[in-house]
């Protein structure tokens, strides 16, 4: 996350490409919508989402296939606890970038979040998990492995899930899976401690616990 000195100075000097450029001159038009989208990255990296959400928009009117924003809605929302519209914001982003073909664009964009489906069904998961909709959220993780195996801690998540559940050898199973990739998860160190002190194997519990 930058600091609030950088977001303020992007914010300054993405403004100035903003009015210096004009989305109707071929020419400028990508340098106008870029210039909007890091406006809306700075706004909610200071936690400004009212604005944020504002030059999202502002970019979308002009471009409403413009994926960067598009995305960058649904994390608005989504930290803004406004869920319903993030769930929204995120499934309209899913479908157009499923549907995005670099040989059809005609603005000269370079796009952050052309392919960032995973990112979105995370983030669903993320949500529907903090609304305790457990079997939606565990769809959502699901759907994030169509696109990449090993999105951040995508199988913690699992794992916690299945526990929930009293699904122990799915649990035990997503936690090694993340382990595997990452052996400092302190959550999928306690689910395999806990798993392994219910199966009775104090020794093997007690090792994740160190």
């Amino acid at each position: 996350m930058p600091p609030p000195e950088v977001c303020r100075e992007i914010i300054e000097h993405a403004g100035r490409a903003v009015r210096n450029s004009s989305s109707e001159a071929p020419g400028q038009r990508h340098i106008h919508l870029m210039a909007l989208d890091q406006i809306v990255s700075a706004y909610f990296h200071l936690g400004e989402y009212k604005r944020a959400e504002e030059t999202a928009k502002q970019a979308l009117e002009i471009d409403p296939d413009y994926l960067d924003p598009m995305f960058q809605l649904g994390h608005v929302y989504a930290a803004s606890r406004d869920f319903a519209r993030a769930i929204k914001a995120y499934e309209k982003y899913i479908a157009a970038a499923d549907d995005y073909n670099p040989g059809n664009e005609t603005t000269s964009f370079i796009l952050i979040h052309s392919h960032d489906q995973a990112a979105a069904y995370f983030s669903l998961g993320l949500i529907h998990e903090e609304m305790k909709m457990d079997e939606k959220a565990e769809l959502y993780f699901k759907r994030v492995l169509e696109y990449k195996s090993n999105h951040l801690d995508i199988y913690t998540h699992l794992a916690v899930l299945r526990f929930r559940q009293g699904d122990y050898d799915g649990a035990e199973s997503y936690a090694e899976r993340q382990l595997s990739s990452d052996r400092s998860d302190l959550t999928a160190h306690v689910l395999l401690a806990k798993i392994k002190q219910r199966a009775g194997q104090a020794v093997s519990s007690r090792k994740h616990c160190l």
